[in-house]
């Protein structure tokens, strides 16, 4: 009898530890996608409208409404910076998380700000056992735009 009860209490255990270190290895996973997608958009920006400056595939137009501006490829910038937030995704699923593109200083042009917004919404394993509630994670970068 002693053992069953020791048994269950060492399996919660063994079960907490394992849903904790996923969770931060979620939580580093949406980070470095927060991360690689400013860098990103601050280092592919021209601001004459041209072609990138530095090779990163992007290139950006001034206007009041940086979702409109096309690249080179017919996508729009905001798809490109989520695109390289998500291919640096390790771990989970890279098209689970939620990316946001902001420019909180209204355009996208050198000298201003871009930030880069991550949720994901983290399912524990105990959950599945004991009925439990996603824990919602996130993370942000806000960088300055170089070029």
């Amino acid at each position: 009898m002693e053992f069953a009860f020791c048994v269950i209490i060492l399996l919660g255990t063994v079960l907490g530890l394992f849903d904790s270190g996923r969770a931060v290895l979620a939580q580093w996973s949406i980070s470095e996608m927060a991360w690689a997608g400013g860098r990103y958009a601050t280092r592919g920006v021209s601001t004459d409208g041209g072609t990138n400056l530095d090779g990163a595939g992007l290139s950006l137009q001034a206007a009041s409404d940086p979702s409109q501006n096309p690249t080179p490829g017919g996508a729009s910038p905001s798809t490109d910076i989520v695109a390289a937030a998500r291919a640096a995704a390790f771990l989970l699923d890279p098209n689970a998380p939620t990316v946001t593109v902001e420019y909180p200083d209204g355009q996208p042009q050198a000298g201003r700000r871009v930030r880069i917004a991550i949720d994901y919404a983290y399912e524990p394993v105990s959950s599945q056992f004991i009925g439990g509630r996603t824990i919602h994670l996130s993370s942000a970068n806000t960088l300055l735009i170089l070029r």
